[in-house]
């Protein structure tokens, strides 16, 4: 049976595309598990520094596959707990994402392809994409992704798009923060690819460090958020890749970083 995901990997970008266009890239288990797969890799991989997810057709994701809803009730709790669970470990691994993940969205993201765009680090979405959680007129809610969407959008937005189970497009999904940035159709793959080899060309430890203040500080008080960045900055600062990017900068050329340095998991 042909993989529901590619992954392949160059110039230091995991390139992670949902690869079952027939189903509109349907978050079936078989898909999902294949991503966490995918993600599991590009995380544990020193040649790897930020990953890019994309897909095949004319949408990113339909959302869950209806035909493994629709047999849900006719299962046992621990069942249909188990079925879950593979999305639940996607959306853990994405909000402690070690690296960067840009997106690139186009056409239709519902339901968990919603969640998968606003989980990504940075999301591109084509101007003809559309987005929402449309799960309450299906006689569910939007669960697993519901802490993605608070994250990037606040409560009071996620629970309009949870309750109100209405699409917006790609300009609105913009303005309200569920996309990071809406460019033409015909532009998406080049842009989301161009972006994302622009980041993975950073200094590692700087990505690596800079990733671990931004998930860690995320939840402390002012004081104690600043006290954590200080000491993962100090560790950045002793890293000769610092003195590297600075000399490169002075003298115009591109840096050549040490992808072994202090505090890289790269």
């Amino acid at each position: 049976m042909p993989s529901k995901v590619i992954y392949s990997v160059e110039e230091r970008l995991a390139t992670i595309v949902l690869a079952d266009p027939a189903s509109r890239n349907a978050m079936s288990r078989e898909l999902v598990e294949e991503l966490n797969a995918a993600l599991d890799s590009a995380f544990a991989a020193r040649d790897v520094a930020a990953l890019l997810i994309t897909s095949e057709g004319i949408d990113f994701s339909a959302g869950g596959d209806l035909r493994e809803m629709a047999l849900l009730p006719t299962r046992s709790l621990a069942e249909i707990e188990a079925v879950g669970r593979p999305i639940a470990e996607l959306f853990k691994r994405l909000a402690a994402a070690p690296k960067p993940v840009v997106a690139a969205v186009q056409g239709h993201a519902l339901g968990g392809g919603c969640g998968l765009a606003c989980a990504a680090s940075i999301t591109l979405a084509a101007d003809d994409a559309r987005l929402g959680c449309p799960e309450l007129r299906l006689g569910l809610f939007p669960f697993l992704i519901m802490p993605a969407l608070r994250r990037a959008i606040g409560d009071r937005r996620a629970l309009d798009l949870a309750l109100s189970a209405r699409l917006v497009d790609a300009h609105e999904a913009r303005s309200i923060g569920l996309v990071t940035r809406c460019v033409p159709r015909d532009a998406l793959a080049t842009e989301a690819r161009a972006l994302a080899l622009r980041i993975a060309a950073s200094s590692p430890d700087a990505l690596d460090l800079g990733l671990r203040a931004f998930h860690e500080s995320g939840d402390l008080a002012a004081d104690l958020a600043i006290e954590r960045n200080l000491a993962l900055r100090t560790l950045c600062c002793k890293s000769p890749n610092l003195a590297e990017g600075a000399r490169a900068f002075l003298e115009r050329r591109t840096p050549r970083w040490d992808y072994g340095m202090l505090g890289s998991s790269q």
